[in-house]
């Protein structure tokens, strides 16, 4: 007999570890910068070092100045992924207070605010996937107490203007902001510099998309430092291994330039990509990021599986049975690749489409 867990855990799914291998294939699927950083020459850290804790300062003195903020006004975690928990554990009372979200968005930003006990108003996007704004000004209006939108979102690609994030931080200062940037470097906007002037506003940044660093998991989260203070009381401790700590540092002091040039030379690669597309008339979402969202209906599992034959990995995220379920009917996840790899797609997309 299992023993019965939380009720709140019927409400949200497992992430499936990862066994396949996909370095085999041309992996499109999990919105990774597939470049990586070729001007990274790493040196791992004194194997001595492995028997100790680690140590952050050195990491942290090097974001504060990369951010322009304090040491103590970041907080490192495991990727973004840890950080929505301890925001989530930190601002949320149990059946009590209230989060907005969007729907749909990142699925760990759902998962989080479940699993704490709030209650969630979800805000639909719109059928063009981008930001219903009357309807979040609608919500946020309410004074909830947490309000999370990624910008832009995933899978959505949905962009916020910083001008909302600006007036509502003003307008609504009971309410904490959290605004997940992990494609910053792609799209752009950003509120990263609002933080010092606000005390209700929290931004998160990642190394594991325009970076090239997934494989590290390091995230940082930034704001006021009576907040971030806060939320150091729930997360875990040493979220980030020493040898993460280390790559970082040397990536964020030797490279800052050139992920910004990479990241670029992505998004003019995913303009060529996108007009390559609609030249085949096919129905997509453009979206903010590095990715962009195919509408393939009901043929969409077929696409993937096709896909997947020719050893290119795409995500099929599609809910619901029909177009009127749910606005993801049909919709499979790209993310831009390398100028070959998106040759490779193209090659394989025109097989799909004459059969």
């Amino acid at each position: 007999m299992v023993i019965p867990p939380r009720k709140a855990l019927n409400e949200v799914e497992a992430f499936p570890d990862s066994i396949v291998d996909r370095n085999s294939c041309i992996r499109l699927d999990y919105n990774e910068n597939t470049s990586g950083l070729p001007g990274l020459r790493v040196e791992f850290p004194d194997i001595a070092k492995l028997s100790t804790y680690p140590h952050y300062g050195p990491l942290l003195t090097r974001l504060s100045e990369m951010f322009g903020v304090e040491p103590n006004q970041i907080m490192l975690s495991t990727g973004s992924d840890e950080a929505f928990p301890a925001i989530s554990s930190t601002f949320i009372e149990p059946g009590k207070d209230t989060a907005v979200i969007a729907s749909p968005t990142f699925a760990v930003i759902r998962q989080s605010l479940v699993l704490a006990g709030a209650q969630l108003d979800e805000v639909p996007v719109l059928p063009s996937m981008e930001f219903d704004m009357p309807a979040l000004e609608q919500a946020i209006g309410k004074r909830p107490k947490l309000v999370i939108l990624p910008t832009p979102d995933n899978p959505t690609g949905a962009v916020l203007a910083p001008e909302a994030v600006m007036r509502w931080t003003e307008q609504f200062s009971d309410t904490v902001f959290v605004i997940d940037e992990a494609y910053y470097e792609y799209a752009g906007n950003t509120v990263l510099h609002m933080v010092n002037k606000r005390s209700n506003l929290l931004v998160m940044r990642t190394f594991s998309k325009a970076w090239g660093l997934a494989a590290l998991r390091v995230g940082a989260t930034i704001g006021p430092i009576p907040l971030v203070a806060l939320l150091k009381k729930t997360r875990l401790p040493f979220p980030v291994s020493a040898v993460s700590a280390e790559l970082v540092l040397q990536a964020t002091t030797n490279l800052q330039k050139d992920v910004h040039s990479a990241a670029a030379e992505t998004m003019k690669r995913k303009v060529s990509m996108i007009s390559a597309l609609r030249s085949r008339k096919m129905d997509l979402v453009e979206g903010g990021a590095n990715f962009y969202l195919l509408r393939m209906g009901s043929r969409a599992a077929a696409f993937c599986s096709h896909l997947r034959e020719r050893r290119i990995l795409v995500r099929n995220i599609s809910r619901g049975e029909r177009a009127e379920d749910h606005c993801l009917y049909g919709c499979v996840r790209v993310a831009v690749g390398t100028e070959n790899e998106n040759a490779l797609l193209l090659q394989a997309i025109d097989s799909f489409l004459s059969m």
